[in-house]
């Protein structure tokens, strides 16, 4: 009897083990990423995120990248964060702007300055919830922007006039109306087919910020550069809702603690830092030129501009509201307010 009820035992633990490791192992959060692993955005931006949002878990989740077009594209960022193909996604509003038209503010050209200011700017609008309706299927965890456009050609771009008759890669309503109104012709695509388009001279440029530059090696296929500072591209971190409720408390407060105001100005930050290397490293290349638009033609292009502002308040939900919010918002934050 006692030699039965020991082989009981023993078989007992030993059912029981697989099923004991099993509870420890922790939960798998996919992070879909449709960009290179080696973008700045998740070497200096996300990959941080997740490594602190994992420690301050215990160990409970474990947050595995997916790079580049392996569960989502540009294209299907938001419907498979929806639909739970991916639990936590980065991606660009360009494509999606069907679904999100408020958060395209940051676009309208020469309204902030900076990566940081534009995304802390959003925060403010979050935070009164002029925003946020846009977001009801999904978790948001970060929103922030990509640089202002640079004109990347392989034709000096010193004057409006010169990029007539030009087709132009562009990633936005807003930017395809600006590259309209000064002259050029657009043409909506990714900013991971950029390369293709401009080496095969699908298009003659790309209206694209130093970050894209940098990540997207467009220096091998354009050498002159001019910096426009017209307009800020919104971006985003978001997480399944599901996903996120299935979690335990402690990664549930890790995930918050880590997101919100906190990794809006981190990313803010990261794509400053973005934009000032690209930069740097494309005017130490011998062969390129960067340059900028002189003031006369900032005042031009502003001008043309002026029917962009009126049409994206005709068709933006409460559009007025939040673009006098985000002007109050810029301003706050320049006086240190």
């Amino acid at each position: 009897m006692a030699r039965r009820i020991i082989a009981v035992a023993i078989t007992a633990a030993i059912v029981a083990a697989p099923t004991l490791s099993r509870a420890a192992d922790p939960m798998l959060l996919r992070f879909a990423f449709p960009a290179p692993p080696q973008s700045k955005v998740n070497v200096w931006g996300s990959g941080p995120w997740s490594e602190e949002v994992m420690k301050a878990a215990g160990g409970t989740i474990d947050i595995k990248l997916f790079p580049g077009n392996s569960i989502v594209t540009v294209q299907t960022t938001y419907d498979r964060t929806v639909a739970g193909v991916s639990d936590i996604t980065f991606g660009i509003f360009g494509p999606l702007q069907g679904v999100f038209r408020k958060v395209s503010v940051t676009e309208l050209p020469f309204e902030s300055e900076s990566d940081l200011e534009s995304s802390l700017a959003l925060w403010r609008l979050w935070k009164q919830k002029l925003i946020n309706d846009e977001f009801d299927k999904v978790k948001v965890l970060s929103l922030f922007t990509f640089p202002a456009p640079a004109i990347n050609t392989n034709k000096p771009i010193a004057k409006m006039e010169d990029m007539q008759g030009l087709k132009f890669a562009v990633a936005s309503r807003v930017l395809a109306e600006l590259v309209t109104a000064v002259g050029g012709t657009p043409i909506t695509l990714g900013p991971p087919e950029f390369y293709e388009a401009a080496q095969r001279g699908t298009v003659n440029g790309v209206f694209v910020g130093w970050s894209a530059v940098q990540t997207f090696k467009l220096a091998e296929v354009t050498k002159y550069h001019v910096d426009t500072g017209a307009g800020y591209a919104p971006a985003f971190m978001m997480m399944n809702m599901q996903s996120f409720a299935r979690l335990p408390k402690v990664a549930q407060e890790a995930i918050d603690k880590y997101s919100g105001e906190p990794y809006f100005k981190r990313m803010g930050e990261v794509t400053d830092r973005m934009d000032e290397e690209g930069r740097k490293e494309v005017q130490a290349m011998p062969t390129h030129q960067v340059t900028k638009l002189s003031p006369e033609q900032v005042a031009r292009w502003k001008k043309l501009a002026a029917p962009i502002y009126a049409n994206w308040e005709k068709t933006t939900p409460n559009g007025k509201a939040v673009l006098a919010a985000f002007r109050k918002a810029v301003r706050d934050i320049r006086a240190g307010k």
